[in-house]
């Protein structure tokens, strides 16, 4: 309890640092944003994305600017969405699969900043190679999942022309003070919950992983069909992925695991990690952006698409 209270201070100095490295993304992203779509600005800047979100998903063509938003900051582009839900261009459905796409950007970053340079110089170019093929699977399924979801749950033309026509209708601001002060009240009204949201949902994270609540989870690699030497592997990756990636090759190196080993501990690190990673990592993001309910729904859906794809590639290697 003393070393509890004693990470304290450290604690929220890391969720004020945390708060600060989102805001300094959303609140410039949601200002220039609603400036954009002040002056009328946004659809024509973006209306090849929006065209294929449109076409083919049945979305409004107005989040491919939250889409590209997202190539710098996930939290840019949610609060992107959030913020056109508040001016009545999206609802609930259309925000959920909206923010899935960002799986697309979100992949990207990290094919260049992690799996690419990291993956291999720690697994090897055959495990490495089987590490980002298989998160490269998921992101094109959930890619998939939005275009079906949007045909299927979807009008064909979005229901949100009546507002777009009305926004149409409305005089021309006759200066940039106006477009200024407007974009700045509808800023405010989306990020004025987040400020609230963001921060309570670090700080209920970081004071679960100074708990050691994620370190609890009990798991046996034998009643997984594994060798002894996996158990460390995939505590250790549901504790900290780059730590388990590293036990992985390392009983790979080491002949404690075959190359089916290898690849069917990394299949269930991933799978068992998943829930983990869900609350500790996505939590603040899911919750302190798209709010309790709605992000919870997204994700559920995420974490769950990226499950059963892992669960599937684990029954295909398991035929070897």
């Amino acid at each position: 309890m003393e070393s509890f209270l004693l990470q304290q201070p450290e604690i929220l100095l890391e969720v004020l640092r945390f708060s600060l490295r989102a805001f300094l993304w959303i609140i410039p992203g949601i200002l220039v944003v609603n400036m954009l779509i002040e002056i009328g600005l946004l659809q024509k800047l973006v209306a090849p994305v929006g065209w294929f979100f449109r076409r083919f998903a049945n979305l409004p063509p107005e989040i491919a600017s939250a889409f590209l938003a997202s190539f710098g900051s996930s939290y840019a582009g949610g609060s992107m969405l959030v913020n056109f839900k508040n001016r009545g261009l999206l609802n609930d459905r259309q925000v959920l699969l909206s923010s899935i796409t960002f799986s697309i950007p979100f992949h990207i970053r990290e094919l260049f900043s992690y799996y690419i340079p990291i993956s291999f110089s720690i697994l090897g170019l055959t495990l490495g190679g089987m590490y980002i093929a298989v998160h490269t699977i998921t992101i094109i399924v959930k890619f998939f999942f939005v275009i079906a979801a949007g045909r299927l749950t979807l009008p064909a033309k979005d229901n949100n022309e009546s507002y777009r026509q009305a926004e149409a209708e409305k005089p021309f601001p006759k200066d940039w003070v106006s477009v200024f002060r407007k974009s700045t009240r509808e800023c405010f009204r989306t990020v004025k919950r987040m400020a609230v949201s963001i921060p309570l949902a670090a700080l209920i994270i970081y004071e679960l992983s100074a708990l050691g609540v994620f370190q609890l989870l009990p798991v046996q690699a034998e009643s997984l069909g594994l060798p002894s030497c996996s158990t460390a592997c995939l505590i250790t990756y549901m504790a900290n992925s780059l730590m388990g990636l590293t036990a992985i090759a390392a009983c790979f190196q080491g002949a404690e695991l075959t190359l089916i080993e290898a690849i069917k501990t990394m299949l269930w690190a991933s799978i068992l990690a998943a829930p983990v990673f869900l609350i500790r990592f996505s939590g603040t993001y899911y919750f302190g952006v798209y709010g309790p309910k709605l992000g919870l729904k997204i994700g559920l859906i995420s974490s769950g698409l990226n499950i059963f794809v892992y669960a599937v590639c684990l029954a295909a290697v398991s035929l070897f």
